[in-house]
């Protein structure tokens, strides 16, 4: 015992610790600057084998104190050098063992009394028919790492949800599959606003502007929109001031009259009057659902948490948009008698 206490309160030691703590901090800030912090976190600041190498210098250098005598006037630059590492050392502990971070949002000319934890958490609410129920699950997800977990929600009246984490998408990007099972009705158009084309995509019942043009897709809100309407393949087009029709590729020409209804197709060119856009529909999903692929990192938008939520039997699939900085956003999984 006294020959690894020996070995263990050795300049050597001293010495080998800092070099570890040193090769350490800069491995945990490449990790930083390729990925993530949470990244960094799970593989350096937070593991297990970075938490033993700060004990056993917050050992060594007590121990060295000691064994060293530095407790006189004669060894005091010593003693300061190993009992400071020591402070910094136990007050970052207490830092992450007692500690919490947050951000608190505050209006100017308003208070506030509570923050946002900066830690990720997945958080499952519901009602089992006589209560709600709530559960909060501290998440750490890390770039090209194995994240998986389960977790189970219990519901009193009901029984237990099974909750398994199946994919984490950087920076997620929303697309569409027409996969004829959703629930999701999409027009892609390209328009043309003095030699500059925009695409836009936009949802049944939506209404866009571009170029301060409004485009709607059944949807009557504004009286003055180019207003596109139907179901299925069967799309007709209006607006307010006639609409001229160019047919490709014979640029066969024909009108629609304002305020009149006329047929809305593939390779045709629609320059309503008076408003400086030229249009043509490139595509139209239908029955499309949502899928989440990542993005390039200077994109900056929510990450993606997909996973299967099981019932009774029953598996459904949910996506859950959120990350660090983001506030709740609630995803509905519904099932016959439940809903999460």
């Amino acid at each position: 015992m006294q020959k690894l206490l020996k070995i263990l309160f050795s300049p050597r030691t001293t010495l080998g610790l800092l070099v570890l703590f040193g090769i350490a901090m800069g491995v945990a800030t490449f990790i930083e600057n390729s990925y993530d912090t949470p990244t960094a976190k799970i593989l350096v600041y937070k593991a297990t084998w970075f938490e033993a190498l700060m004990v056993l210098m917050i050992l060594n250098f007590i121990g060295s104190i000691k064994r060293y005598h530095m407790l006189s006037w004669k060894k005091i630059s010593g003693f300061v050098f190993h009992i400071a590492f020591a402070i910094i050392i136990i007050g970052a502990a207490v830092t992450r063992y007692f500690g919490y971070e947050g951000r608190m949002h505050i209006r100017e000319g308003a208070s506030s009394n509570f923050i946002y934890s900066s830690d990720d958490y997945l958080i499952v609410k519901g009602n089992d028919g006589t209560a709600d129920f709530i559960k909060h699950m501290p998440l750490m997800m890390g770039q090209n790492m194995d994240n998986s977990f389960k977790t189970v929600v219990k519901a009193a009246s009901k029984g237990a949800i099974d909750i398994i984490y199946r994919d984490h998408i950087i920076n997620a990007t929303e697309t569409f599959e027409e996969t004829g099972e959703g629930d999701i009705d999409l027009l892609y158009l390209t328009l043309s606003v003095q030699g500059h084309k925009d695409e836009i995509v936009i949802r049944k019942g939506e209404l866009k502007m571009n170029h301060y043009f409004p485009v709607a897709y059944n949807n009557n809100s504004n009286p003055n929109a180019l207003q596109i309407t139907g179901a299925g393949d069967s799309l007709v087009i209006r607006y307010p001031h006639q609409i001229q029709v160019k047919a490709m590729p014979s640029m066969a020409e024909s009108v629609i009259p304002a305020a009149q209804n006329g047929s809305f197709e593939r390779m045709h060119l629609y320059e309503p009057e008076g408003s400086g856009v030229a249009l043509v529909l490139t595509n139209h999903v239908q029955n499309a659902t949502v899928k989440y692929v990542a993005g390039p990192e200077e994109q900056n938008t929510p990450d993606a948490l997909v996973l299967d939520v099981t019932f009774n039997g029953l598996t459904k699939e949910a996506t859950v948009l959120g990350g660090s900085g983001y506030l709740e956003n609630f995803h509905k999984v519904s099932f016959d008698d439940l809903d999460l």
